[in-house]
């Protein structure tokens, strides 16, 4: 292992290229394997502006590496009898009561946790700019029960962070406790995580990093942290804050309770608290079809068998039109468990070695042009596993590649919207008449329409930080797309869902007799019909 860490000790100088190609001010990177020391190194800083530096104690927001946890909450209870991974979430929670009847009556928690419940997802419509949650806790499950079946995602595999509100919403109901103490109680307690949570970190904690998003020319500006967890909104979805020394303990706990269980059959591990790791890392639903096959997602964590691509959840998968690097070439075949998290100024991953009983986690504190962790991740994987030199991959290179499709976001929004322009554009109303409130179904989600210096504007739930200039298209039909720099100062996240031009496109219609405008409508997602804001 001594050796490995030499080896690793080696990457430096491409794990400083990749953070100088992406523009990532720090990184964590720490590796763990069975029986030898845990392996740290830190590079850039955790805040730029007064050059403090990276640490293995230095908190990061990791986003979505809390969906593992909050499955891992709801295998205590399994395993306790209080809950099934087969149970009605009706059943566990009579707050969970969606207007589609099937739904409701059929969506179990498995579905929740393996995203192949066919429920559709909001997420564009809850996050805001400066890491803001534009709902209050008690809009959450009201957000949720207004959310519609796709036929075409039932029973497969379809991303929805907006399910994870329910599950949470589930677990409390069936625990008595919200999945945030428990938590505490139950594992980070028990494992010693004294830097371990899921919200913000108090403020007076220390060594707490700042977050940033990256310019297009690689500049990195500081943006509020991520809120997710805030108020118990986004907790098992997006809440988890941890350092690596935190982290690596737990991780390492995962591993080998998966591999004792595995072995033993049993759904305990003596001397850990999780509970049914076995079964949150089987296979629950298909993620993509590959040549390969052996691409799953379980419950909050997902599975592949190497050789094969990885990088399936982070930000790189959107920016690889040719698709994702087959790792592993030239080695036996070999199971990865991992997870990445991803949210404007934070990028997270952490890779499972069973065999090994290793454990790689990479974290960063920016949104930058490329998913660094995850190339950084999957570098050191091939190294642990022992990849062929002649196989390895050249990740510098794959990351200007995606570094180029991010740049050039901008222009291929803008391209499709006047491709999609009439080319007898009509006139629009006068400015004033479509200004007011306007108001969704569920009651939750506003949008506020104002004019100013003969300037019109929307601002999502009537906010100052969620405001935007319109720009006319036709008729009655507007866009709010701004350059990708605008959106990034602001603390957006750029090449989320945002990647169609109906995304950047508003209609106002809803004319009555006298010809006034009553709706606006607004296709936050492009396998959906718009939403319809009404006076």
């Amino acid at each position: 292992m001594n050796n490995l860490h030499h080896r690793l000790d080696d990457f430096s100088p491409a794990v400083r290229e990749l953070m100088k190609l992406g523009g990532t001010p720090g990184l964590s990177l720490s590796v763990a394997t069975k029986n030898q020391p845990v392996y740290h190194a830190n590079y850039g800083f955790r805040d730029l502006q007064n050059r403090l530096p990276v640490t293995e104690e230095t908190i990061f927001p990791v986003c979505s590496l809390a969906k593992g946890l909050s499955a891992a909450a709801m295998g205590i209870l399994v395993d306790q009898g209080i809950a099934s991974w087969e149970m009605h979430v009706k059943d566990a929670t009579p707050s969970f009561h969606p207007n589609n009847s099937d739904l409701h009556n059929n969506t179990t928690l498995a579905d929740l946790y393996s995203h192949r419940s066919g429920m559709s997802s909001c997420g564009n419509l809850v996050g805001g700019c400066e890491g803001n949650i534009l709902i209050g806790q008690h809009d959450c499950m009201r957000v949720v029960n207004h959310q519609i079946l796709v036929p075409e995602k039932l029973g497969s595999f379809a991303y929805n962070s907006t399910a994870y509100d329910a599950c949470d919403e589930a677990f409390k109901c069936l625990s008595g406790d919200s999945l945030d103490d428990f938590l505490q109680q139950k594992v980070f307690n028990e494992l010693d995580l004294q830097r371990t949570f899921m919200k913000p970190p108090p403020t007076d904690k220390d060594n707490v990093t700042k977050s940033y998003n990256t310019l297009d020319d690689g500049t990195p500006w500081c943006i509020p942290g991520p809120k997710l967890g805030e108020d118990g909104i986004g907790c098992g979805s997006g809440g988890l804050r941890s350092c690596a020394a935190d982290l690596i303990k737990l991780y390492t706990c995962f591993v080998q309770s998966f591999n004792h269980e595995c072995q033993t059959g049993q759904t305990f591990t003596p001397g850990s608290p999780l509970k049914q790791v076995s079964r949150l890392m089987s296979a629950h639903v298909p993620m993509l079809a590959t040549e390969r096959g052996g691409v799953s997602y379980g419950l909050g964590w997902a599975r592949v068998q190497l050789p094969n691509t990885l990088g399936h959840i982070g930000l790189n998968r959107r920016l690889m039109p040719q698709g994702m690097p087959v790792i592993g070439k030239g080695v036996a075949d070999e199971l990865i468990l991992y997870h990445q998290g991803t949210l404007p100024g934070a990028l997270a991953v952490v890779i499972l070695i069973p065999r090994t009983e290793s454990v790689v986690l990479v974290m960063s504190n920016s949104l930058s042009l490329t998913d660094v962790p995850d190339w950084v991740s999957q570098m050191v994987l091939e190294e642990i596993i022992d990849v062929p030199i002649k196989d390895r991959t050249d990740f510098i290179a794959y990351a200007k590649m995606s570094i180029a499709i991010n740049l050039g976001w901008y222009d291929r929004i803008a391209q499709g919207l006047v491709q999609g322009q009439s080319h007898a554009i009509k006139p629009h109303k006068p400015l004033e008449a479509y200004v007011g409130e306007y108001v969704d179904e569920s009651r939750v989600f506003s949008v506020m329409v104002t004019v100013k210096k003969g300037v019109l504007f929307w601002a999502f739930q009537g906010l100052d930080s969620e405001r935007y200039k319109l720009t006319h298209y036709d008729g009655d039909t507007f866009t709010w797309l701004q350059p990708r720099n605008d959106l990034s100062r602001r603390g957006r996240w750029v090449l989320g869902n945002d990647n169609d031009p109906s995304f950047w496109k508003i209609e106002f219609g809803g004319f009555d007799e006298h010809g006034s405008v009553n709706t606006v409508l607004w296709r936050h997602d492009p396998s959906l019909d718009p939403v319809v804001y009404s006076r």
